[in-house]
């Protein structure tokens, strides 16, 4: 694939329908989270208070093919947030009861989605730096785990964990990542920890 227009047929076309680490090398790439307007407001205060785990890419305004700053965002083609990813997890009272390659039928007006930053973006100036991630190199989907360490609270979202990708690296080069990474702020930046110590204080 050439653009993100093409990627994003492939995915409503249901053809990709897995991880997109190693897609489209260059181009931001976006966690997506759907949920009733009732809390859209308490989440997006979230993000504000946890700007690292949380980063805001954008939202939709009143429906599902127009985002804040959609202009800005979305340069090619058309755009629906309910189809144009690859996989939804579909939750109830906090339970994952469902895998779907889109959400029509669960979407309604009544809900809000978010675009928020994603780590496989700055894979691309790792691989430049020689520095392949393990999930790109075997095409598997990165290593992630629940901390022990919380985000600030706001509104109904208490006590929620920071989750944390995993790319393993020589202590050698740990630096050199924090470097590169570190200028990716809109999808999460430099590692929050490393090393063995490091897994042990976040509760890994």
């Amino acid at each position: 694939m050439s653009n993100p227009e093409s990627f994003r047929e492939l995915c409503r076309k249901e053809i990709h329908t897995g991880p997109t680490s190693g897609v489209l090398p260059g181009y931001i790439q976006a966690n997506l989270l759907i949920l009733p307007k009732c809390v859209a407001e308490s989440f997006e205060d979230l993000c504000t208070r946890n700007p690292v785990a949380c980063p805001i890419l954008s939202k939709t305004e009143g429906r599902p093919q127009f985002l804040r700053n959609h202009a800005s965002l979305i340069k090619q083609g058309t755009f629906d947030i309910r189809t144009d990813f690859p996989r939804y997890n579909v939750y109830s009272r906090g339970k994952l009861v469902q895998q779907k390659n889109n959400c029509v039928n669960e979407w309604s007006s009544d809900h809000v989605g978010f675009l928020i930053g994603c780590s496989f973006t700055f894979e691309h100036a790792l691989e430049k730096a020689g520095l392949v991630p393990k999930n790109v190199l075997y095409n598997k989907n990165v290593s992630m785990f629940r901390t022990t360490k919380f985000l600030d609270s706001a509104g109904i979202f208490h006590q929620c964990p920071y989750v944390v990708s995993m790319r393993p690296y020589k202590l050698t080069e740990v630096e050199i990542v924090r470097e590169i990474t570190r200028k990716f702020k809109k999808t999460h930046g430099e590692p929050l920890d490393w090393g063995y110590d490091g897994a042990k204080r976040l509760g890994i």
